[in-house]
């Protein structure tokens, strides 16, 4: 499996989910998955369905601050209940550092199954490089390294945002 780096339990899912995935034996050929939703959805689902969730809570939580403030100003102000008044500051604060708190776990969960995603892709980009048919095997471990650097980074980080990011916005 791979080593886990980040103490959070969800993360640990996220990433023995990719390790429980079978890997090749060596000298056997594997293909990869028919499109990239495919790949995102084989490598990470349950990890997609949690960033998913999260990206709802995170919609609804942010109604309800306009609404806090609409109650605010149209109820406490209006009629100068003043206890109202700090009732609804003090839920409005509380939901602001809950709201913020929410955030703050789905971008450290995205980033966590982006990062796995990336370890993931190197691993399998490095071991198709190794097969591929040319004859001098230092030019295979630069088509390995070249495409380790330059490809697996921008893949990595849409399979961290491919759901979550279309739910939130």
């Amino acid at each position: 499996g791979f080593p886990v780096a980040v103490s959070l339990p969800v993360v640990t899912s996220a990433r023995s989910e990719a390790s429980r995935r079978r890997r090749p034996a060596d000298g056997e050929r594997t293909r990869p998955p028919r499109g990239l939703y495919r790949y995102i959805w084989e490598t990470s689902g349950r990890a997609q369905i949690v960033l998913a969730a999260l990206a709802i809570v995170v919609f609804l939580l942010d109604l309800v601050p306009l609404e806090l403030q609409r109650r605010i100003v149209n109820e406490a102000i209006s009629k100068n209940a003043y206890s109202s008044l700090i009732w609804l500051c003090g839920a409005y604060c509380a939901v602001a550092v809950l709201l913020g708190g929410t955030k703050l776990a789905l971008n450290i969960y995205r980033s966590s199954v982006a990062e796995a995603a990336n370890q993931r892709l190197r691993i399998d980009t490095y071991t198709s490089s190794l097969h591929h048919p040319a004859a001098d095997a230092t030019w295979k471990e630069g088509i390995g390294v070249s495409i380790i650097l330059s490809e697996v980074e921008p893949v990595g980080g849409f399979v961290g945002t491919s759901l979550s990011d279309p739910i939130l916005h």
